[in-house]
């Protein structure tokens, strides 16, 4: 019974680390990738003259930020523990400066390139980075949170390995009398 006992536990530390751990990294990761596949179609919105093709990035930043609304809210959805609440919070609080900073570009770039340029490289590049950076330590965080699952199903294994190998030895020595 302590032997199913330690590998239901050993069970579920391995399905929490899936679900929170690494679920989450992935989804990190994904909003990591759309926040440099964002900055990158706003430069090539900026250097455009064609208006059809600036129309065609704009739908591609508007899915883009659609996704990343997704990938947020299912991260919303995974259980945090207080220190990863807070490093939640303060990429959301980032992120919604930064989805600001990315419309006005946007509304800019339809008008004027130059002053989008301008609020491209003085205010959306720099909260970018702060942005990508809450998602680094969020993933640091999550990764620790994993290695830590994965440390603790070890020595649930290791205690079941005794436990079972203890009964063993019992039964032998019970049938032998």
């Amino acid at each position: 019974i302590t032997g199913y006992h330690y590998m239901d536990k050993m069970s579920s530390n391995s399905t929490r680390m899936y679900e929170e751990s690494l679920l989450s990294v992935k989804w990190i990761n994904q909003l990591k990738t759309n926040l440099n596949e964002t900055q990158s179609n706003l430069l090539e919105m900026m250097l455009s003259t064609d208006v059809k093709y600036k129309t065609k990035l704009k739908t591609k930043l508007d899915e883009n930020a659609a996704k990343n609304k997704d990938l947020v809210t299912k991260i919303t959805g995974i259980a945090l523990n207080e220190e990863e609440s807070g490093a939640f919070k303060s990429f959301e609080e980032l992120n919604g400066k930064y989805g600001e900073l990315v419309i006005k570009t946007i509304e800019q770039a339809t008008q004027n390139n130059q002053v989008a340029y301008q609020v491209f490289n003085n205010e959306v590049s720099p909260q970018g980075i702060k942005t990508g950076e809450a998602l680094d330590k969020l993933v640091g965080l999550k990764e620790s949170a994993a290695e830590q699952f994965q440390k603790s199903s070890a020595s649930d294994s290791a205690t079941s390995h005794v436990m079972i190998i203890l009964t063993i030895i019992i039964a032998i020595v019970v049938m032998t009398l």
